[in-house]
């Protein structure tokens, strides 16, 4: 594999990281492309792009050290800068991340389609890229491993196995092998570099790099459909903010506004949870009215965070634009409660749906699967509860270990026993159940055996701009489109 030419607007971003690289001590330098899953997904790929980038973000920061810098290239490259790893570990941690990727989406991962590249700076001064592949790595490693446990044994042999350093080669380098890359919790597979003019890989700096990855774009409306199982129809449409990176990558809801730890949220981050849920309300709003005068009408639920309510200003400021609903809207509206805390008391939260029900149909609250007492729900005058299934179903789905570093992801039985609890209390505190996140009919079918109100995924839908009029749909004619969707 021979260096590839670069692009004259990576080739200029490329040379100003590169130039820094000594200030910044910078180990390396990687290009993460996720070709190699395009390619494998074929047909597949438009529909699933955006999940897949999401599952990769959270791959590399679970992955990077946290003074390495991430940001997007184009639309399916990542570019990485580590700060201390040389090209060859940096090379195999970003190859890792593919293989992962690969087996999470796919069920097997392929070495020989998995490749990495190095951006680096020739002696005549051109900047190229040089592929890594993942199969040569692998090999690389085992011939590695295979030299060192023979001069291991060797040195045995000699005498000298109580006084032979085990760690590596002189210097305490010790070898990079792929099962180092994968990692052991603690047990890193290599030694990062000393840092270059013994300097530190400065807080400036990393903003900078951030700064040039683009900031999301403006802040947009789309609407989900949502199917009514017992009507047999698609008459609600869900809400949610969205935000587009440069490289074309969306991110939805809450997750657009960069938070701290839960329960520690900043006046900036309280502020601009108020100021989505108040602009959702504004676009929806505005749209709805648009659709309603020419003779649209369908039912949309809000999102509102709890934060937005919590606190008695942010609330006052939140209700003070929904009574500036024209009336004839408010029996098609509904809102979904976000982010509310367990052990939440009965009065705070009869407190908040006592608010909302001037301006709406009713407050559904958004819960994890598993077993759960919804008595204060009831009590509070709740009207449904949402869950999100975590696409133990769907490979394609964002899987609930990466929200858990070193949890299993869960078993279609162990989902549908968390499921079924949730829909047998829901039942019992007469209680509607809304689940998102049904991709697949074979979710469909979960949901099905359980018992459900509401449905939303990419089975029912996608992401909209404009919602559209009550459509009657049967579950028959459900499943029978989306086979013809995916070509079976």
């Amino acid at each position: 594999m021979t260096p590839e030419s670069v692009s004259d607007d990576l080739q200029n971003r490329l040379s100003t990281i590169l130039e820094r690289q000594a200030r910044i001590c910078a180990g390396t330098v990687q290009l993460l492309g996720l070709e190699s899953l395009r390619d494998r997904l074929g047909a597949r790929w438009p529909a699933v792009r955006d999940r897949v980038h999401q599952l990769t973000e959270r791959l590399l920061k679970q992955s990077l050290d946290p003074a390495d810098i991430v940001f997007p290239y184009g639309t399916d490259t990542y570019l990485v800068v580590f700060a201390r790893l040389d090209e060859r570990a940096a090379s195999l941690l970003c190859a890792r991340i593919l293989q992962d990727l690969q087996r999470l989406l796919l069920g097997d991962a392929d070495a020989a389609t998995i490749v990495v590249r190095t951006a680096v700076r020739q002696v005549s001064g051109d900047l190229v890229v040089r592929p890594h592949r993942l199969s040569d790595m692998m090999s690389d490693a085992a011939d590695a491993d295979a030299a060192s446990e023979s001069g291991a044994e060797s040195g045995a042999d000699s005498g000298g196995g109580s006084g032979v350093d085990h760690q590596g080669p002189p210097g305490g380098r010790a070898p990079a092998t792929l099962a180092g890359a994968g990692g052991a919790a603690g047990e890193p597979g290599w030694v990062p570099l000393t840092a270059q003019g013994g300097g530190s890989f400065r807080q400036e700096d990393v903003t900078a790099a951030w700064a040039a990855r683009g900031q999301l774009g403006p802040l947009e409306i789309v609407y989900r459909p949502v199917w009514d199982a017992i009507h047999q129809s698609v008459s609600l449409y869900v809400a949610r903010g969205r935000r587009v990176r440069r490289g074309g990558q969306a991110v939805y809801g809450y997750d657009t506004i960069p938070q701290t730890a839960a329960g520690s949220l900043s006046a900036e981050n309280l502020a601009a949870i108020l100021e989505m849920d108040e602009e959702t309300m504004r676009q929806a709003i505005a749209v709805y009215l648009d659709l309603y005068d020419s003779r649209f009408r369908f039912y949309l639920s809000l999102p509102v965070h709890y934060e937005t309510l919590a606190a008695m200003r942010r609330r006052r400021s939140y209700l003070a634009l929904a009574g500036r609903i024209p009336a004839h809207l408010v029996p098609f509206l509904s809102y979904h409660l976000v982010g509310l805390p367990a052990g939440t008391p009965t009065g705070r939260l009869a407190d908040f749906v006592t608010a909302l029900r001037p301006v709406g149909r009713g407050v559904t609250v958004e819960v994890r699967l598993g077993r759960q007492d919804m008595g204060i729900l009831e009590a509070a005058g709740v009207k449904g509860v949402g869950v999100t299934l975590p696409g133990a179903d769907d490979p394609l789905a964002l899987p609930t270990a990466l929200d858990s570093p070193g949890a299993e992801r869960p078993p279609a039985d162990r989902v549908a026993t968390d499921l079924g609890l949730v829909a047998a209390e829901a039942q019992r505190r007469r209680l509607k159940l809304y689940v998102e996140g049904v991709h697949t009919v074979e979710a469909e079918a979960l949901i099905d055996r359980v018992g459900a109100d509401f449905l939303a995924g990419d089975l029912i839908g996608g992401w909209t701009m404009t919602p559209r009029h009550i459509a009657r749909l049967t579950r028959v004619e459900l499943l029978a489109n989306s086979r013809q969707t995916s070509g079976r």
